[in-house]
């Protein structure tokens, strides 16, 4: 997505005589107009983005990526004796283009770029600065998600779990304990009952009485009676909080004492971070089901097959 009124999606859409350095799918380099010195850059994300909090997670890899190179290859020269990296948002931040960009500005011995911080010289700026400093410090502290790790204890929680399944079986591609149709709140108190007679294992992640994720595994038969299936959900306000890698290190501390001794997961392909989840608490890629999953739309995804051994 571009508009027409900003500067840097013209370059994007050629109606301007500037050229990128660096021209991907996703990222340009551009050269800054009003350089602070000789070697300041812009990483700019070709969708038309107006601050950082309108980005996604996956953009902005992309961004910091190209952000990283180029401080490495700019710290690299003779001499260059440093480098700044900064966004900004909103025009009070000096902000003049409503494009999101970072710069990358290469720092020289006396090169004369200085950031001017203000001080509070009257009683009453002192006052109110303090104030604005305490309401952004417990606002950063309340980002923190707290949550622990336990098996549920009521049929209240398992219906919080069920919501939860459906809430995010609503995503395009989503796919929970081998389903991708809504789940009856009636099941709770059969998961309740397979759980109690150790058929499966069950764990949820509780924030504020509230259940914000969930893990389960479906004992094998027979021949197949040391394996289990994983399945894992996470509220999306949850993640990237650690509470994915709890859950499935909690499971693997639950498993093994039951006779569990190989655990299966099958991520969709695309998935990147149900996988490098994956990976990360010590799970391998064995295969690839093709066409694994099939949506009531007729859309078929194939699956990655994982396993951890013990």
């Amino acid at each position: 997505m571009t508009s027409m009124s900003c500067p840097f999606c013209s370059v994007f859409l050629c109606q301007s005589a500037e050229k990128p350095l660096i021209d991907t799918e996703e990222i340009a380099v551009l050269i800054d107009a009003e350089p602070f010195t000789p070697g300041h850059f812009l990483v700019v994300p070709k969708t038309h983005v107006t601050e950082l909090c309108f980005c996604d997670e996956t953009l902005l890899n992309l961004v910091m990526h190209w952000t990283k190179k180029i401080a490495i290859e700019l710290q690299s020269m003779d001499e260059v004796k440093g480098v700044s990296i900064f966004q900004n948002n909103g025009q009070v931040s000096g902000n003049h283009v409503a494009h999101l960009h970072w710069h990358v500005i290469a720092r020289f011995s006396r090169d004369e770029m200085a950031i001017k911080w203000s001080i509070p010289e009257t009683e009453n700026d002192k006052q109110l600065w303090v104030q604005r400093h305490n309401q952004a410090t417990t606002a950063v502290i309340n980002m923190q998600k707290t949550f622990e790790i336990r098996k549920p204890l009521s049929i209240s929680e398992y219906r919080q779990w069920i919501e939860l399944v459906n809430k995010s079986l609503n995503e395009k591609g989503c796919e929970f304990m081998g389903r991708n149709l809504p789940v009856s709140l009636s099941l709770a108190s059969e998961w309740a009952r397979q759980v109690e007679q150790e058929s499966q294992i069950a764990l949820v992640a509780i924030s504020n009485s509230v259940v914000v994720g969930g893990c389960h595994l479906a004992k094998g038969f027979d021949r197949k009676s040391h394996c289990g299936t994983l399945s894992i959900l996470v509220d999306h306000d949850y993640r990237s909080y650690g509470v994915g890698s709890k859950l499935i290190r909690k499971m693997i501390d639950f498993s093994y004492p039951v006779g569990i001794r190989r655990i299966f997961a099958e991520p969709i392909v695309n998935n990147y971070a149900a996988i490098n989840l994956l990976l990360k608490c010590g799970f391998v890629i064995e295969g690839i089901q093709r066409g694994k999953i099939l949506m009531e739309n007729g859309d078929s995804f194939d699956c990655y097959s994982m396993a951890y051994l013990f």
